[in-house]
């Protein structure tokens, strides 16, 4: 934002935007200047979004009629002096405002609907959860059955094992 060194009064700076033209008085001196008037020409042309910001762009044409963007105070002043170098002193900004998203409308019925299919994903996850948690208390009791049953089975031989061996104790007595 620093001003120029170097003296661009003797150019004609002209804007246009889709609605307005204009022929500016004096050459903005830094990219805010140039900016700030923009803004003022542009305030009607913003479809409803005054307070956004930079929702436009700064171009001009250059001696080889290609579309050059400003956006700071290093394009602006190559903008100068190719104006006064290949444009015959005379400047042209073109102001192309950016099209505003289209603001949508509240459906209610949609509202609801989202509302209820968070509503039902909630219930969903806490169902998943409870149905994990059940899981893991039946694998818990299964693995108690099985062990029961295992104790049963040991036991089971280990009678029969007392029962041979007090008859082998018997036999060999």
């Amino acid at each position: 934002m620093n001003e120029f060194t170097e003296d661009f009064s003797d150019l004609t700076i002209k804007l246009a935007s889709a609605t307005k033209s204009k022929r500016l008085g004096r050459t903005p001196k830094t990219y805010q200047d140039l900016s700030m008037t923009v803004e003022t020409l542009i305030r009607e042309e913003r479809a409803g979004n005054p307070s956004d910001k930079k929702d436009y762009a700064i171009k001009y044409q250059d001696g080889d009629s290609d579309l050059i963007n400003v956006s700071d105070d290093e394009d602006l002043q190559v903008a100068y002096k190719v104006a006064r170098k290949e444009l015959g002193g005379v400047l042209k900004f073109s102001i192309a405002v950016k099209a505003a998203a289209p603001v949508e409308k509240v459906d209610e019925a949609k509202l609801k609907a989202r509302k209820a299919l968070k509503e039902e994903k909630k219930k969903l996850k806490e169902t998943k959860k409870k149905l994990k948690e059940r899981l893991v208390k039946a694998s818990l009791a299964n693995k108690a059955e099985l062990h029961q049953q295992v104790i049963q089975q040991v036991d089971g031989v280990a009678g029969t094992l007392k029962a041979k061996l007090g008859q082998l104790t018997q036999a060999i007595g």
